[in-house]
């Protein structure tokens, strides 16, 4: 099986499960509401074929790779604003580019690691 990252005709149902599984972490209240939503979003999956299912997860993992990346490339840019106005850890940085690239990735650890 091949699936195309740009055309494939299961790209919309990706984005839309995505966008359904966020939401349901933006608005559950509790553990158990929120394994019922996700249960809820995924459930078409469980009844579709295997190929059909695994074409819409992979889809929703891509999307969701470019959005973790966009908000990581806002909080960088937002972090180093503040440090530049002196609102921040002004600790030296190489260059630009460089300081961008580390300050994203010390965001993404303190995110991957819970600690935001």
């Amino acid at each position: 099986m091949r699936i195309d990252l740009q055309s494939d005709t299961e790209i919309p149902a990706g984005r839309q499960l995505i966008e359904q599984l966020v939401g349901a972490h933006m608005v559950a209240h509790d553990e158990e509401e929120l394994l019922h939503m996700v249960g809820v979003s995924i459930s078409e999956l469980y009844q579709s074929t295997p190929e059909h299912g695994l074409r819409v997860m992979v889809h929703a993992a891509y999307r969701a790779q470019g959005l973790i990346v966009g908000l990581l490339d806002l909080a960088t840019r937002q972090s180093m604003a503040l440090k530049s106005a002196g609102l921040g850890d002004t600790s030296p940085a190489n260059s630009d580019s460089d300081s961008f690239r580390e300050e994203r990735l010390e965001i993404w650890s303190r995110l991957r690691d819970d600690q935001l």
